[in-house]
């Protein structure tokens, strides 16, 4: 029995109390409820054996030594009748049968809610765990292992990506970013990728600088002009003038040597 657990009402069956009650008088009844009551404000741990201590509890008290008397027979009564000495201690069977029976539910019940709290706080933390592992792999994967300069606290940069993600996508983190990396000469002033997310970088215009898309893309010819989003660029070769076409991403659209143009 749990000394945790407080009933503070019992099964009370009427046709039971009526017939278990039949024998006894009005008096002996008042005793009896109020032995009953006195016993389940205790939680199980029933009445004391002591007379006189009974008689204090249920306030056995008149003015009449008689009807003193009177009423220390009907508690002597009712106590031998509906009592029974447990453990030196009077319980009503029925009354301490009724706890422990709704100890126990009121238990299975305490510990049942815990197990499924339990559970599903591990199902929760289950989910959050695997969520910050696709996230972490995602980072990784499509942004810290494919920009050019890696330098600064990765988890930090993982933390201010975390912040930035649902409003950039990865593709777009690493072409601007590498871009910035291919543009400078120095790559001591490149930004860490954390100061990079930090400032919103991903936002700044591209603006087209001829010599950094050549660096970028490994072009060697002449810059001619840009058109219509297509990067013109011209090369003297050994049979005449070639002409090439870019697009914003490095790639080659279209060529053409002097002689197709004339």
């Amino acid at each position: 029995m749990d000394d945790k657990v407080r009933l503070h009402w019992m099964s009370f069956v009427f046709n039971d109390w009526l017939s278990g009650t039949a024998e006894l008088t009005k008096q002996q009844k008042g005793i009896y409820i109020d032995l009953m009551s006195h016993a389940g404000v205790r939680n199980g741990d029933g009445l004391p054996n002591n007379f006189d201590e009974l008689c204090r509890i249920i306030n056995i008290w008149d003015a009449s030594a008689e009807k003193m008397e009177e009423l220390k027979t009907d508690l002597l009564a009712v106590v031998s009748s509906k009592f029974k000495l447990i453990d030196n201690r009077y319980h009503n069977v029925r009354q301490l049968n009724d706890f422990n029976e709704k100890v126990e539910v009121t238990l299975h019940r305490v510990n049942a809610g815990k197990k499924g709290g339990l559970a599903k706080a591990k199902q929760t933390s289950s989910k959050v765990s695997e969520s910050e592992s696709e996230s972490i792999s995602i980072f990784n994967n499509t942004i810290w292992e494919k920009i050019n300069v890696r330098r600064g606290s990765k988890k930090k940069a993982y933390e201010k990506w975390l912040l930035v993600k649902d409003i950039i996508d990865p593709e777009t983190i690493v072409n601007k970013y590498n871009n910035l990396c291919n543009d400078t000469q120095d790559i001591t002033f490149v930004p860490h990728l954390t100061t990079w997310l930090a400032q919103e970088r991903y936002n700044d215009e591209d603006v087209f600088s001829p010599e950094a898309f050549k660096k970028r893309h490994g072009i060697s010819a002449n810059y001619l002009e840009t058109k219509d989003g297509l990067h013109y660029f011209s090369i003297k070769e050994a049979w005449g003038w070639m002409d090439f076409i870019y697009d914003n991403e490095g790639n080659r659209v279209k060529e053409i040597n002097d002689k197709e143009a004339s």
